[in-house]
């Protein structure tokens, strides 16, 4: 929750990112889907936010990576989603795939999401 508020508010920089973010990778396996999903979407707007051209004299060297939050916690966060699949009705699925279609992630890691979202004739 402290990920997607600083995230949301435009604050998650530097250490402040790099704590909330190992301590959230840390608990990954405790995580329900409400909890993945807000992380996934922290990430998202991280990711939006390290897109967007900062001034010159704004520059700053602490802000989100490219990822949002890390190659390694996006991994980990796929993962348990993957963990939790079964228990997820098909409309929550349904907002972890268009949630994971807007965002960059990892080769080939939502493989597993998209094809049970396609089992379950969900997909387009």
């Amino acid at each position: 929750h402290l990920l997607h508020s600083a995230a949301v508010l435009h604050v998650a920089r530097g250490q402040l990112l790099h704590v909330l973010v190992a301590a959230s990778v840390e608990h990954m396996d405790r995580f329900g889907a409400f909890e993945v999903l807000g992380f996934l979407d922290a990430a998202a707007l991280l990711q939006r936010e390290a897109d967007q051209p900062t001034p010159a004299d704004f520059m700053e060297k602490d802000g989100p990576p490219p990822s949002g939050v890390g190659e390694q916690a996006l991994r980990a966060s796929l993962e348990r989603l993957q963990v939790l699949m079964p228990s997820l009705d098909d409309e929550n699925l349904l907002h972890f795939v268009h949630l994971l279609r807007a965002m960059r992630l990892p080769e080939g890691s939502p493989s597993a999401i998209y094809q049970e979202a396609a089992d379950r004739g969900l997909m387009e």
